[in-house]
């Protein structure tokens, strides 16, 4: 089974103790503990390793700090008084000897380097074996290496190099880990480990297996998947030709937060969960995980991105848990470990006893939710005692609510009966509301919560579902060169034919494939347009996709640049170097006295700071473009400084102020990637043509007082003024000035790069004006 908590504020049963801020972000954090029982956090940075003393852990200091390679990637674990430092950059393994400490923070150091440079991480044993995974050495398995002759000159012991490696953690002489391109966890004999022997894999859930962890009696294991919206997995390892996957856990559902690391500190699991923050889950009943604790310490950023908690270190003998936030810093909590309340039971269709799959299980007090499995079984809990409400829900039968008094280690067996609806044949027609003929190949979806009906009118305007469950249902309803219809039905055995009128007019909510073109000219395999519903991205913090359409339209459908590509994500669309085109189908639009043009745009350009080595500067813009069959006008250009920080941004257009109104007009929705490693994104979605304002928007565009034309200009050409200027500047989106005139009513200018460029002009009364224009190929 699935099961996801939301906790309901940024902490719950975790309090924060102390912080530390750093220059550079970070990356994974340790901890250790001094002869005379000072504790102390050990942790990587962008270009540094660095001890920081907890003696006040409400005031924790940084006592030692050396410079390494530059790298996001720098793990660390301790063995004997020494710590050991992976990077992904170069110069081996890091060897820090802690033993002078607390009488002094003057720490030796020294870089161990075998026939590898760098490392993705590293595991030591309670046997003082340390494992090096994803080295630059063959596959990039697992290293071996005895610490116990001599802590500072490891002795290499063997590999394990069937796959590459990217995480794992052993204990006795079994070593297990996470094979993240394969997707799967391994459980490897190392008793001789110049012969390592494999006993079983297993693949996760979302065939990117990055972390794995065992619980304390070697029975269960734990992974996470470091993939957007992952799960971290349990799993049934006491019979290793018998694996059984148990449970997923999820935080945020919907989000596409991303897990990264989980320990296991005895029946709780402690998972630096990225944008999430701390999450504590309660694992004493692996087949139903329960969060308890969660403390969101990167309320800045949110989604799919790799922000926020890096590392967790739960094993101070404090109890205090460290937790590495890659943009603010060191943190130092208090945990109070809860046991969960459980919530289980069988659901069952009460017509026939038959086990029910799927059904949507809720704690309706609190966003807490799961789904029952094959058998009908399903699994729940909360952190907090009570009565609570719950809810049963699945598609063809009504839902049940129960009351459930839900207690701290407690498990409550609730088993539901659901009662079956009827399910009814239903038929319609869509007309044209001035003709009354109908509309033929008009789309119809019927939708509710678990299930939408698509289909498509005949010749004739009329359609058909063969079965559909009684019940409410939401109708959106559209066709090109009319309004869409947007409402709502109730089906019953009282249904009679279904009429609906569209009015003429031009909408697109975007739900239905009304005709709109994606031109593609390079062949582009990423950042084309794509009419979906967002997932949302993030990156370097800043949101790089919406997570939903604008919610102003029926269903949940725009047209946004690049999604089908994994990373985008994830980790936001890199240059697809080109333009991406969308274009409207045609619109008589003759008949209108002062047609606008109403729509929502979203829209993301972002330089790529290459971690501090490199900086291009944004440099892409969106633009929208209107034809009448003979001419062509920019009516919006948005550029980085109209970024939409995470929001859809309403627009509205007088048409008669830039274009000649004809019978065959076209929108044109472009964004245009210039040369450059930036990062761009855009989205299009609820387009409308209104008689007139809208009067609903609070945004104004901004648009040229066209006292100038052409715009856009391509290559080397002439641009023309209405009045004489005093002084023009013609500058890049930079501020470079690439061109400066004075008493002019005209100015040609040079072959220049394609882009958004600022025209700045001075009138005779020392007035200034500033509009944009676009160089184009």
């Amino acid at each position: 089974m699935i099961v996801s908590n939301l906790l309901l504020v940024a902490q719950t049963n975790i309090s924060l103790v102390g912080q530390l801020s750093y220059e550079k972000r970070l990356s994974d954090v340790w901890g250790y503990v001094d002869e005379t029982g000072i504790e102390y956090g050990l942790v990587g940075g962008l270009d540094n390793f660095s001890v920081v003393s907890l003696e006040d852990p409400t005031n924790p200091i940084e006592i030692f700090s050396t410079l390494g390679p530059e790298t996001i990637w720098r793990d660390i674990k301790v063995w004997n008084d020494h710590a050991y430092i992976t990077n992904e950059s170069g110069q081996g393994l890091l060897i820090v000897d802690l033993s002078p400490l607390p009488e002094s923070t003057d720490l030796p150091f020294h870089y161990y380097e075998d026939d590898w440079t760098r490392a993705h991480n590293l595991f030591i044993d309670e046997n003082g074996v340390c494992y090096i995974f994803g080295a630059d050495k063959n596959e990039g398995g697992a290293l071996m290496y005895d610490l116990t002759q001599d802590p500072e000159n490891p002795v290499y012991l063997g590999m394990f190099d069937q796959w590459y490696a990217h995480d794992g953690m052993a204990r006795g002489d079994t070593l297990y880990m996470g094979h993240i391109w394969e997707g799967t966890f391994s459980v490897v004999d190392v008793s001789d480990k110049a012969n390592p022997v494999v006993l079983a894999t297993q693949s996760t859930s979302f065939n990117f297996t990055h972390n794995v962890w065992v619980s304390d009696d070697g029975n269960y294991l734990f992974t996470t998947d470091e993939i957007a919206g992952a799960f971290i997995g349990s799993y049934d390892i006491s019979d290793l030709e018998n694996i059984e996957h148990l449970d997923d856990w999820q935080s945020t559902p919907g989000s596409h937060v991303i897990p990264h690391n989980s320990h296991v500190y005895g029946d709780f699991l402690v998972t630096s969960y990225y944008a999430d923050g701390l999450s504590i889950l309660d694992i004493s009943n692996p087949s139903n995980l329960v969060e308890v604790a969660q403390y969101d310490e990167s309320v800045n950023y949110g989604g799919s991105g790799f922000n926020g908690a890096w590392g967790a270190y739960p094993y101070l003998p404090s109890g205090l848990v460290l937790v590495t936030d890659i943009e603010e810093g060191l943190f130092v909590f208090d945990v109070n470990y809860v046991r969960a309340c459980y919530l289980e039971g069988k659901i069952t269709a009460e017509s026939n006893g038959a086990p029910l799959n799927g059904v949507y299980v809720e704690i309706n007090e609190h966003p807490i939710s799961t789904y029952s499995n094959y058998t009908g079984d399903y699994g729940a809990g909360f952190h907090s005692s009570g009565i609570y409400s719950v809810s049963y829900s699945k598609y063809g039968y009504f839902t049940e609510i129960y009351e459930v008094n839900l207690e701290s280690g407690i498990t409550v067996i609730q088993d539901v009966e659901m009662r079956t609806k009827e399910q009814y044949a239903i038929s319609g027609i869509v007309k044209d509301e001035e003709s009354q003929y109908g509309l033929a190949n008009a789309t119809i979806s019927l939708y509710d919560d678990y299930i939408m009906y698509d289909v498509e009118a005949d010749q004739n305007g009329s359609f058909s579902v063969d079965t559909i469950f009684e019940g409410t249902y939401q109708i959106s309803i559209a066709q090109w060169g009319h309004l869409t219809y947007c409402g709502e039905v109730t089906i019953s055995n009282t249904t009679q034919s279904l009429v609906f009128e569209l009015t003429k007019g031009y909408e697109d909510h975007f739900n239905a494939d009304l005709g709109w073109e994606v031109i593609n000219k390079k062949n582009l395999i990423q950042g084309i347009w794509e009419r979906v519903d967002p997932i949302g991205a993030y990156f370097q913090g800043y949101q790089s996709a919406p997570e939903n359409d604008s919610d102003v339209d029926c269903l949940n459908k725009a047209y946004i640049t690049g999604q089908s590509v994994d990373t985008s994500i994830y980790f936001g669309n890199l240059d697809p170097l080109g333009k991406m085109v969308l274009k409207s189908p045609s619109m008589d639009l003759s008949s209108y006295n002062n047609p606008y043009i109403n729509y929502y745009t979203w829209f993301f350009n972002y330089g790529n700071l290459d971690f501090g080595s490199y900086y291009s500067p944004p440099n892409d813009y969106m633009a929208l473009s209107v034809t009448n069959g003979q001419d062509s006008v920019i009516i919006d250009l948005i550029t980085q400084e109209e970024i939409s920080d995470g929001e859809w941004k309403e627009q509205n257009v007088k048409l008669n102020d830039f274009i000649a109104i004809s019978d065959d007009m076209h929108l044109y929705v472009i964004i245009e990637d210039i040369p450059s490693n930036d990062y761009v994104e855009g989205g299009f979605d609820a387009f409308l043509v209104t008689e007139g304002p809208t009067n609903v928007s609070e945004i104004e565009m901004l648009k040229s007082d066209f006292s100038f034309y052409p715009n856009p200009v391509q290559g080397s050409s002439t641009i023309y003024f209405s009045d004489e200027f005093m002084q023009i500047k013609v500058m890049d989106m930079n501020g470079r000035i690439v061109y400066h005139g004075t008493d002019e009513s005209k100015i040609d200018l040079p072959a220049l790069s394609p882009g958004v460029y600022l025209l700045n002009r001075m009138n005779r009364n020392f007035e200034t004006e500033i509009d944009k224009f676009i160089v184009i190929d």
